[in-house]
């Protein structure tokens, strides 16, 4: 079983005010319909993430000291396996594992927070694995982060940043994703950590609609979002939406 973490608003309201706000030159006096349904969006986002996600921000010296406890966060995430064939969604859970590649689930838990996996397409399904974290919406590119050692190996059903770079250990990881389908160990040598594992729904990965292979262009993605990938490759599946559980033994 499992259960959504509930919400302190105070909380989600501070942070969200502090974010949105703090570093605005001017303040609008009206904003459209859009603009505000994109306020509410973010809002509940944050929400979710500041209520449920409070124990996924931990340090790197924290992460490795607590490598010996099970309790680690778990992210659920609800995923229409093609797109156009209706509503139904099916869940899957990742389990992060900070003691395996500490800035890795920063960078998720970062993405998390900013909403940038809700609505997001599984944009590349190959026969090694299936690949998502490009935002629905285009907008800024995140920084590279420095690699992690790897302290896993790529299996299948664990969950990894792809690498940017035409060199191995290139520190180039940014955004996305791809979770092992098959034993990928052989990306160990090239530094790339898994970040998480899946614990629940690997069946829902494998059924993921695959009939466009790696044919999405990625800088089309970024530059477009699902503006392109609806148009180009509507049977894309997709994240739907995210959010923290807790398994109830």
């Amino acid at each position: 079983m499992a259960r959504i973490a509930k919400l302190p608003c105070l909380a989600v309201l501070f942070f969200f005010v502090r974010d949105h706000f703090s570093f605005v030159p001017f303040v609008q006096k009206r904003i459209d319909a859009s603009a505000a349904s994109s306020l509410r969006q973010n809002l509940h986002r944050r929400s979710v993430w500041l209520a449920g996600g409070l124990g996924l921000f931990m340090d790197s010296k924290q992460a490795i000291a607590g490598s010996d406890t099970e309790d680690h966060p778990l992210v659920g995430l609800d995923v229409d396996i093609q797109g156009g064939d209706g509503e139904q969604t099916e869940r899957v859970v990742l389990k992060l594992h900070p003691e395996w590649a500490p800035r890795g689930v920063r960078r998720f838990v970062s993405m998390l927070r900013m909403g940038d996996l809700e609505g997001s397409r599984l944009h590349h399904v190959a026969s090694d694995g299936v690949f998502f974290g490009l935002p629905a919406e285009p907008t800024l590119e995140l920084d590279k982060i420095r690699n992690d050692r790897v302290r896993a190996s790529n299996v299948r059903g664990t969950v990894s940043f792809k690498a940017g770079g035409l060199l191995r250990n290139s520190h180039s990881r940014a955004q996305e994703l791809f979770v092992n389908t098959k034993d990928n160990s052989h990306l160990d040598k090239d530094g790339i950590a898994p970040i998480a594992e899946v614990v629940e729904g690997m069946e829902t990965i494998d059924k993921v609609f695959a009939g466009y292979g790696r044919s999405p262009d990625v800088q089309q993605i970024k530059k477009k979002g699902i503006t392109y990938l609806d148009t180009e490759f509507p049977k894309l599946g997709k994240i739907v939406s995210v959010y923290p559980v807790e398994l109830v033994m």
